[in-house]
């Protein structure tokens, strides 16, 4: 068993700096969990601790019910059981690939036969069978982190640690590395804890992910959960590039603050539990829910007012476009069409989620807009889209 417990953990330093603070989070045995958040949140400082190389100043670690750290000590970090991947490989360069792979099992004082033996099995599983006598000098950077990799797993820890471990790379190298962590974690039972500032990746690849900021948890979930209903305004904003759109919510729909912006409530949902009424907020608009079109003859006097394309990345499946209207930015796609920068367009919107504004903050309802909610656009008439 490799279940990970974290019970109210705590990390303060001597200047008065909190970076972890009520951490509580458990992770099943052969789970594979990804921290992400922005700088400074955190996930980084948390897989430290659990590696052993930061001391809690409160809470409790366990693993496979067992505690490993407390505030006041625990398990030394060679005899916790982990295996770790930095982002820099780390290696040896004047050993063989053979020689970096078994120095754990060296360390351990294991017989060479059997040494070899775990190496050539590793080796086949990161995809390196062959290259035991290469030096790291040898070899391209995705084979070097194979062989972080193998290194890491080759004394069969309890649970693999990844610290940015496939940041390094380039694409699409780093995608294929993915797909080969994910299956090897599986086959191996292995439980993982993965930080990465990528948050696609963490979505490809975790069971779970865990979203930091400030150093508090701000909401585990799914890649399906988190995508769909995030828990705050942050979470929509850094998971899916949602922009957040200040106005009030009522039974006939949302009206945007400082926009020409209104949408039906059927088309919406509401996060959390609302308070009824007419309810104060923001409206996390993500990018696949902004549809851009072009604003069409019939819109030319609306032009001025209109969206502005301030630039256009080109997509596959549909175009990125990160627009400002009046003073605020969104981001959109637009499908079939490539607008330029400069260009006015229209929106269409097909969805959002809305989050209640604490109490006492924000606008006072009764100055919401008396309009009907209708099909958003661009003009002043929220009744005909353009």
């Amino acid at each position: 068993m490799a279940a990970v417990s974290f019970d109210r953990i705590e990390i303060r330093y001597d200047d008065g700096h909190t970076a972890l603070e009520e951490i509580s989070l458990d992770i099943d045995d052969g789970e594979f969990i990804a921290l992400v958040g922005p700088s400074g949140s955190g996930k980084t400082t948390l897989l430290r601790t659990l590696a052993g190389f930061l001391t809690p100043s409160a809470g409790t670690i366990s693993l496979a019910g067992e505690p490993i750290a407390s505030s006041a000590g625990g398990t030394s970090v060679e005899s916790r059981g982990l295996g770790m991947v930095f982002q820099q490989h780390a290696l040896w360069p004047h050993m063989s690939v053979e020689a970096n792979i078994s120095y754990p099992l060296r360390l351990a004082r294991l017989p060479r036969s059997e040494r070899r033996r775990r190496v050539t099995d590793v080796l086949e599983l990161v995809g390196l069978s062959g290259m035991e006598a290469r030096r790291p000098d040898q070899l391209s950077g995705g084979q070097q982190q194979r062989v972080a990799l193998a290194r890491a797993i080759v004394h069969e820890p309890s649970v693999l640690l990844l610290d940015e471990a496939l940041s390094a790379l380039d694409e699409p190298l780093r995608a294929s590395l993915r797909f080969q962590l994910q299956s090897m974690s599986r086959r191996l039972g292995l439980t993982v804890v993965h930080v990465t500032h990528d948050r696609s990746e963490a979505l490809a690849v975790a069971d779970r992910v865990v979203v930091l900021d400030g150093g508090r948890i701000c909401q585990v979930a799914t890649p399906q959960e988190l995508v769909a209903s995030p828990a705050s305004p942050f979470v929509a904003e850094f998971i899916s590039d949602a922009a957040l759109v200040p106005g009030t919510f009522g039974p006939e729909g949302f009206y945007a603050r400082d926009l020409p912006l209104s949408l039906p409530a059927d088309r919406l949902t509401r996060s959390g539990r609302p308070s009824g009424g007419v309810s104060t907020g923001q409206l996390a608009v993500t990018p696949r829910q902004l549809q851009v079109s072009p604003l069409g003859d019939d819109g030319a006097d609306e032009g001025a007012g209109a969206p502005e394309v301030v630039s256009s990345l080109f997509g596959s499946h549909a175009h990125s476009v990160e627009l400002q209207w009046r003073e605020m930015s969104l981001r959109g796609e637009a499908a079939g069409y490539r607008p330029s920068p400069g260009e006015r367009v229209q929106v269409h919107i097909t969805g959002g989620t809305f989050f209640e504004a604490a109490a006492g903050a924000g606008q006072d309802p009764a100055q919401e807009p008396a309009q009907e909610p209708a099909e958003v656009s661009t003009r002043q008439d929220p009744a005909e889209p353009v």
